[in-house]
């Protein structure tokens, strides 16, 4: 059974971010260690904002109209994320 998770950060100290969202936890990819695996990732951001997926060496990078998707439906998944 699918579940679906939303979690938002404006940044630090922001009332808007889900509770216990920090810049620490999105960076370790600890914000996310209780939902592993990820089979579809969907990232609203700036353009240019690089994050990394399964300790890869070459980032995912938001392009110019500032969201991504990446759906693993037909094989694979997400099993650690970080971010700079």
């Amino acid at each position: 059974m699918k579940k679906v998770y939303q979690y938002r950060y404006y940044g630090e100290n922001e009332n808007k971010n889900t509770e216990g969202m920090s810049l620490d936890s999105l960076a370790s990819g600890a914000a996310f260690s209780s939902k592993m695996p990820i089979l579809q990732l969907g990232v609203q951001s700036l353009p240019g904002t690089k994050f990394y997926i399964n300790n890869g060496i070459n980032p995912v990078i938001v392009g110019s109209i500032g969201s991504i998707s990446i759906d693993f439906s037909n094989g694979g998944e997400i099993e650690k994320s970080y971010g700079e």
